[in-house]
């Protein structure tokens, strides 16, 4: 176990350099000295969270302006309602940590898994004793900070094939180079993705768009129920300069719940404010 060479203690520590992460660096400028010293630790390579490990073909599901930390504004300029992709969000996120970095002295700790999180007396001072593994060599090191901040976000993980005993049936995950081999682009084969969510729909319009008229099924048990923009923001011009906000439309659900109409509550909201493949689908998450 090797000590911190760099510092007996930094001023803070955040554990996660995605977009939770960047958050909290951003808020940390309001109270931390410009002489402070923080430490960013992520088990990717680097910053971007779960940006980096998702499909090359994910699409930003919202109006790109919106999403950010720091308050950063972005370098490109699309209209209002343009979906980023993959590399355009990472630029973004790397934009953030720049923005970040220039408000304090930053040490990046990428590639190091976290381990653990502890309390120890340190020179008359109560400090968080932050445990990391070197994912390249597999050595482990501590760090000290006064606070430490666990920024994980969702931690969402990504998902395997499926195994068949039937050598008739492909499982693959979603990655754009089956898509775009000469193999799949040759196969009449039907298609049937598992789930009905973000993943699912950003796959199947990747498979139509590069295959029209291909045969593609979603496998989708409860259904996912998404939110639909026109609806709970107004449509056209009106959705940027008035109109009621998303916050709006989830407190008008929370004032509608009463802990047992759970019922009541879901018509209410797949009626008023989301869109869906079937009105019998059911599972919503946000």
């Amino acid at each position: 176990m090797t000590t911190n060479p760099h510092a007996d203690v930094y001023d803070l520590c955040v554990i996660g350099a995605g977009a939770a992460g960047l958050n909290a660096l951003a808020v940390a400028r309001d109270y931390l000295p410009k002489e402070a010293r923080v430490a960013l630790v992520d088990r990717r390579d680097a910053v971007g969270g779960m940006w980096v490990d998702t499909y090359d073909y994910v699409r930003l599901h919202q109006p790109y302006r919106m999403f950010t930390a720091a308050d950063v504004r972005w370098r490109e300029s699309h209209s209002r309602d343009y979906l980023a992709d993959k590399d355009q969000v990472l630029a973004h996120l790397r934009d953030c940590l720049d923005a970040c970095s220039d408000a304090y002295h930053l040490e990046k700790y990428f590639g190091y898994e976290f381990l653990s999180l502890s309390e120890e007396e340190f020179d008359d001072e109560w400090t968080a004793v932050i445990e990391l593994c070197q994912k390249d060599s597999g050595n482990a090191q501590k760090i000290r900070a006064k606070r430490c901040i666990k920024a994980f976000g969702f931690r969402v993980p990504q998902n395997p094939p499926l195994e068949f005993s039937s050598n008739k049936v492909r499982s693959i995950s979603p990655h754009r180079e089956v898509f775009e081999s000469a193999e799949f682009g040759t196969s009449e084969a039907p298609c049937f993705i598992v789930g009905g969510g973000k993943t699912a729909m950003d796959t199947a319009v990747n498979i139509l768009n590069g295959n029209p008229g291909r045969q593609v099924s979603l496998l989708v048990g409860r259904g996912t129920v998404f939110l639909n923009r026109e609806k709970t923001c107004g449509p056209g011009f009106k959705r940027w300069v008035g109109g009621q906000t998303t916050l709006d439309g989830f407190l008008a659900l929370g004032t509608l719940f009463n802990g047992e109409n759970h019922a009541e509550v879901m018509a209410f909201l797949k009626q008023n404010m989301s869109v869906q493949l079937d009105n019998s689908f059911e599972n919503y998450f946000f």
